[in-house]
């Protein structure tokens, strides 16, 4: 018989791409894993226990929570990842504008920024915010993301779309004005989060639903982000979060926005990466959006609460 080999978690850790704080989390809070000891009660692990903490991150990162999938066994991970996965991206191709985004590529494979911004820019008058997100922008997003991880696009091709893209949303953020007497809110990725496109996409959600808004960009530290949040008087702190999960040092800077921020601050979470930050958002009471029409009805609902606070 065959001596099972058993690896060390720096071990795992590499070959997962799970650090390892994710790793004991899952452990000790949902089982996910039960690691054999050694005689000096070194955590080890085996081939099974490596295979199933790939399939859990392929999935957390897909959207699935990791309390919902944490004691599935493999093969039912396994089912899920053809059956989720699959699933889903299918069915955003399907929703998508898929002439306007075969344009979109041919402009960006052609370097033609110009055509690009023009395609867009006509859309954006065909189409309701929330329709030009979810059917162009996103699926599009998406698209140049898989082209280019396919070697289909260069980064030469793959920067001139994103930037494209970020000129586009920035100008049409810009064409709102807030209401008269509007709440506030502060949009932002915080540090080590280099994609500003999530942010600047929440931020045209909340100018269009009349919020004052107040755009920070990425890769900002949660100090700079709490200080402006509280001089400005602000609201709502909306957070784009998309890469990585599951980072320790990211997860210890948003916990630390509780002491941080006045206490009738809102604070939300969205993007790729949010819901592996589930943790970090019960402790400082923030609200994890699942998509943009979800993020729109959060805005309104608080927006009632303020006006029925401000009328006491």
């Amino acid at each position: 018989m065959e001596k099972e080999i058993f690896f060390t978690i720096n071990v795992v850790s590499k070959q997962t791409g799970l650090s390892q704080f994710v790793i004991r989390a899952w452990e000790n809070r949902y089982n996910a894993v039960v690691p054999n000891r050694t005689d000096t009660n070194r955590r080890v692990y085996s081939e099974s226990d490596i295979e199933k903490l790939k399939l859990l991150k392929n999935l957390t990162e897909s959207g699935f929570n990791i309390s919902n999938i944490a004691n599935l066994e493999i093969p039912e991970l396994q089912n899920l990842i053809t059956k989720g996965i699959t699933g889903s991206v299918n069915e955003s191709k399907f929703s998508a504008d898929t002439k306007t985004i075969e344009a979109c590529m041919n402009a960006i494979k052609n370097y033609n920024g110009s055509d690009l911004y023009q395609i867009l820019q006509r859309a954006s008058i065909e189409f309701t915010n929330l329709e030009l997100i979810n059917e162009i922008l996103l699926p599009l997003i998406y698209e140049i993301g898989e082209n280019w991880h396919q070697g289909k696009l260069k980064i030469a091709q793959e920067h001139l779309a994103t930037a494209v893209i970020q000129n586009f949303l920035k100008n049409l953020i810009n064409i709102y004005r807030p209401k008269r007497i509007s709440p506030k809110l502060v949009t932002a990725a915080p540090k080590g989060q280099q994609h500003e496109l999530g942010a600047l996409i929440v931020s045209l959600v909340a100018a269009s639903e009349g919020w004052n808004l107040i755009y920070l960009g990425s890769d900002l530290p949660i100090n700079e982000i709490s200080e402006t949040v509280n001089n400005s008087d602000s609201d709502v702190l909306a957070l784009s979060i998309v890469y990585p999960a599951y980072d320790f040092v990211l997860f210890n800077e948003l916990t630390k926005l509780k002491e941080k921020l006045n206490k009738k601050v809102k604070i939300i979470f969205g993007g790729k990466a949010a819901h592996s930050y589930t943790d970090a958002a019960k402790e400082i009471n923030a609200t994890i959006i699942t998509d943009l029409n979800d993020f729109r009805n959060k805005l309104r609902s608080i927006e009632k609460e303020i006006s029925k606070e401000d009328k006491f």
